[in-house]
């Protein structure tokens, strides 16, 4: 289904997607990282967004283009992805929640229950950019990871609420040179709305 959708949008294996949106990279890096899901490799996101792109008075259109439909097959990369199971059969993950403060104390939900998963750390998406609402330099963002320990060759995965704002974070943390970060998809909605999986 998403390769005929890629497809229909001229995207193949030689196409370079440069994603942008007008949200600080929050969607665009959703796009970044489902397209490194299924297997294409040849993308990235704006940086600045729209928002830096109209600043710097850069060229606009208004003309839809007319698009050449093309091939593109996917080829799942799971090491990209996380799921409930991987978090619970494993006691050596870093884990990082990276909504809002307010969600990660548990003072509001998005799902059944209010929370975090047990031993997460904190590092909201929000905490990642600039005054400008740009992505941190990759020492800035190294020196925010640090903080919750992720400074060690340590497997990573990164969660929110529906897996939006987490692809934006383990974007950032392959920026400061990170490798080993997943995704997991499902997020607090999937882990929280399922009473066996434990909160605190």
């Amino acid at each position: 289904r998403y390769g005929k959708l890629m497809s229909k949008l001229g995207v193949s294996a030689e196409t370079h997607v440069v994603a942008y949106d007008d949200a600080n990279g929050m969607f665009a890096a959703r796009l970044w990282w489902t397209l490194q899901y299924y297997g294409h490799e040849r993308v990235s996101v704006l940086a600045g967004g729209w928002q830096k792109w109209i600043a710097e008075d850069c060229s606009i259109t208004s003309v839809i283009p007319s698009i050449e439909p093309a091939i593109f097959e996917p080829h799942i990369q799971s090491q990209f992805h996380a799921a409930a199971s991987d978090i619970l059969a494993s006691s050596n993950l870093l884990l990082i929640d990276t909504r809002s403060p307010a969600e990660f104390a548990g003072e509001s939900s998005r799902a059944s229950r209010a929370g975090r998963i047990p031993g997460a750390a904190s590092i909201p998406r929000k905490s990642l950019l600039d005054v400008n609402g740009e992505l941190l330099a990759a020492d800035q963002l190294r020196t925010k990871f640090a903080a919750i320990g992720a400074n060690a060759p340590k497997e990573t995965v990164v969660y929110c609420n529906s897996g939006v704002s987490a692809s934006f974070v383990m974007m950032a943390m392959l920026e400061a040179g990170f490798e080993s970060v997943r995704v997991y998809d499902g997020s607090w909605k999937d882990w929280a709305n399922n009473p066996d999986n434990p909160v605190e």
